[in-house]
């Protein structure tokens, strides 16, 4: 079974794309690069990400970053672990009110080491379920984001 995603492959030494989550297929995969969710995601396993289905607290998520949001030549999507979900009113992309003095926020962990992080949902442009590693020999893009660093998108 095959799961394309564009585009074309990428190294962790070269400038990360920006992904835009909407032109995402419904599935697709990627492998993951480092291992801060070592050890129930190692580096090099294929993921499958599912755009349409729920997010729970537990699982495991893609989560894409706003641009505006991410340190230059690093990757937008980030792998973890969902621990408070996103709020029931929230469609992303998420826009606060400009007379909103409460901030709809997402509280993510990692494994390795751990670490639990809080952001904006108006930094996110969306949230993409992770169903799991894939089977060997499914097409996938490599896109790394070890190391990737976020400009001001925690709370």
């Amino acid at each position: 079974m095959t799961f394309p995603i564009e585009p074309a492959a990428v190294t962790a030494d070269e400038p990360q794309p920006m992904i835009d989550p909407a032109k995402m297929p419904d599935r697709y995969a990627l492998i993951i690069s480092g291992d801060c969710m070592s050890p129930e995601l190692e580096d090099g396993q294929k993921l499958l990400f599912m755009r349409h289905a729920p997010v729970n607290p537990g699982d495991f998520v893609g989560i894409f970053f706003r641009p505006e949001f991410v340190k230059p030549g690093h990757s937008n999507i980030f792998v973890k672990r969902l621990i408070m979900g996103v709020p029931p009113w929230v469609t992303f992309p998420w826009t606060e009110s400009p007379t909103s003095e409460v901030h709809a926020l997402m509280v993510f962990e990692q494994i390795n080491p751990w670490k639990q992080f809080s952001y904006k949902c108006e930094a996110v442009l969306d949230v993409h379920y992770c169903a799991g590693v894939v089977p060997e020999g499914t097409d996938t893009v490599h896109i790394g984001w070890q190391g990737a660093e976020l400009n001001g998108a925690a709370s």
